[in-house]
């Protein structure tokens, strides 16, 4: 790849050819390509340990319903009688709860499927160690999951091709060209709240440090800045699940 060769301006990133960042740069530019050419894609990292067929899942509801997914590094908000955190492990992960507004939405298939949309929540940290896209509904078409690979690749050759970035202390700082956080940051710029939530319900979640007009916690600042990619928005734009259903066992597991 030309940007990382010796003397290409990549190399100011510290980023060379063989770098793992150059690894998931290929991958997510060949998920972009195979989903648009009309193959779904699964790729997974290779210290992921699998306890049952995914794909059985993945064809399946719920997940049937979505085209894209992806697993979490932080956890996900579920439906409660009042707003807060739950801790989930001696990491300092959580769990948000807000409280279930089951007319939050209009009654539609779309939300039928889904289920009942519990409130705005801060986005969640996507994790792409295992991810999930499905085909393009026909080859040649663009679809919205694959244009989040397609941007995080043209954002990082982008970024690879300019002067690189660098911290409070001086040091270069490759975040930015980073495949994981990247698709972070596209996947918050996408992020829209559901058209059919009615103004009560475009609220500012107390943990969303994207929209939060409040001073933030020592904790919630430090989040913030490790979520670099956040925009600004007037309120929350991503919508909690209802408490999830026991895991289904799959015969033949892998």
């Amino acid at each position: 790849m030309g940007v990382v060769h010796q003397g290409a301006p990549g190399r100011s990133w510290t980023v060379e050819e063989t770098h793992p960042y150059m690894l998931f740069l290929q991958r997510w530019w060949l998920t972009g390509q195979a989903v648009w050419r009309g193959y779904s894609v699964l790729s997974l990292d290779t210290d992921l340990h699998l306890s049952t067929n995914p794909l059985a899942m993945l064809r399946a509801p719920p997940y049937s319903t979505f085209d894209a997914l992806m697993q979490l590094d932080s956890a996900w908000a579920v439906q409660g009688d009042s707003e807060g955190q739950v801790p989930t492990d001696e990491r300092g992960q959580h769990v948000n709860v807000v409280p279930c507004r089951r007319r939050l939405l209009a009654p539609s298939a779309a939300v039928d499927a889904h289920g009942c949309a519990c409130g705005a929540v801060p986005a969640p940290l996507l994790n792409t160690g295992f991810v999930y896209v499905r085909a393009a509904a026909a080859a040649g078409a663009t679809s919205l999951p694959q244009l989040i690979f397609n941007r995080s690749v043209a954002k990082i050759m982008h970024r690879l091709a300019r002067p690189p970035n660098h911290d409070a202390k001086g040091a270069v700082d490759p975040h930015a060209v980073w495949a994981q956080d990247v698709v972070n940051e596209v996947a918050s710029e996408m992020a829209s709240l559901h058209p059919g939530v009615s103004a009560a319900g475009r609220r500012c979640h107390k943990r969303d440090s994207a929209c939060s007009p409040r001073p933030l916690s020592a904790q919630d600042a430090r989040d913030a800045k490790r979520r670099w990619w956040l925009p600004r928005l007037p309120h929350s734009v991503w919508l909690a699940a209802p408490p999830a259903a026991p895991p289904r066992r799959m015969p033949g597991g892998l």
